[in-house]
């Protein structure tokens, strides 16, 4: 029983390892191409222009390759995180995924886009606030000094260089939390993180009448 139950935990920290090498890649795929796309024009003037834009002009591909590449990396973070049965961080990485396809899928200067965009950022924001608040991080004051920090490092000149560094923000983050919380180990069912299996005791009462019978058995033998 117990190593068929120790199989499972082994397989479980396989088959994550199996998913942790996929999102770094599409990750990887993302940063390249986001270079690529501000060395094919004026990199001045390709700077100040938001990620969206990108599929409106020359080299439309290159727009759409961007927002395919983060929704890889948006599912492959959240198929994780099913698959390890995180439902809460499931949840808000559906809900990412599904705000970004329409912003992928909307016109840049819409309304739905618009809402969108920055309901996704503030949704991510809050989401790895909350985690490192929750594990008591020295980095949560970091995290919170990225927006206004991003902001200072454009002199509130360009929204698209401070949008384009959030979203990098993000996929760097997302990679390095997927990989922390996600690395090979055994993970028993219900109780992840912990590398011992579970240990059930019980306790046998025994009425006080059989224990003085048994007492006075005893007691009486040893007369005899």
């Amino acid at each position: 029983m117990r190593s068929k139950q120790w199989g499972s935990f082994r397989w479980m920290g396989e088959y994550s390892a199996s998913w942790i090498l996929p999102m770094k890649i599409a990750s990887a795929i993302f940063l390249l191409l986001l270079v690529y796309a501000h060395i094919v024009g004026d990199p001045q003037r390709l700077a100040d222009r938001p990620l969206s834009l990108f599929r409106d002009h020359d080299r439309a591909w290159l727009g759409y390759s961007l927002f395919v590449a983060l929704l890889l990396v948006g599912v492959f973070y959240a198929v994780s995180l099913a698959r390890c049965r995180r439902w809460g961080q499931v949840t808000v990485a559906s809900l990412a995924v599904l705000l970004l396809l329409a912003v992928a899928a909307t016109p840049s200067w819409g309304e739905l886009h618009l809402t969108c965009s920055l309901l996704l950022l503030v949704l991510l924001f809050a989401h790895y606030g909350l985690l490192l608040y929750f594990a008591e991080s020295f980095w949560l004051v970091a995290h919170l000094a990225v927006p206004v920090g991003l902001a200072v490092a454009t002199r509130f000149h360009s929204y698209g260089i401070w949008q384009k560094g959030f979203v990098v923000y993000f996929v760097i983050a997302a990679v390095i939390h997927h990989h922390l919380q996600l690395r090979p180990r055994a993970w028993p069912e219900g109780r992840m993180g912990t590398n011992k299996p579970r240990r059930t005791y019980r306790l046998k009462l025994q009425p006080d009448w059989r224990r003085r019978e048994a007492e006075n058995s005893s007691s009486t033998d040893r007369s005899r």
